[in-house]
């Protein structure tokens, strides 16, 4: 009967040497709660370091259109293009 199970399952779902899976099943449950629980912890620090790059990026973005907003008002056309741009209305 076992036999008749494991031959319809996907090829994916077989250990590879076709033992039944009663053997493995002490193993896969031990493996699956060490993998749990690496897996929660690995969670929980993607968590806090993901909350200090979304805090660092917006007081980044912040900060930078604090300065961008005060160096526009700055900003001036460069004297060399409008030179050029006269020049170039005299020879043409």
């Amino acid at each position: 009967m076992q036999s008749a199970v494991v031959d319809n399952l996907p090829l994916s779902k077989l250990p590879h040497d076709r033992r039944t899976f009663d053997e493995f099943t002490p193993f896969w449950e031990a493996y699956n709660d060490e993998a749990e629980s690496y897996d929660k912890e690995l969670i929980k620090e993607w968590a806090s370091d993901l909350d200090a790059l979304l805090i660092f990026a917006g007081l980044f973005a912040g900060v930078n259109t604090a300065f961008i907003i005060e160096s526009h008002k700055n900003l001036s056309e460069d004297s060399g293009d409008i030179n050029s741009l006269v020049l170039k209305n005299i020879l043409h």
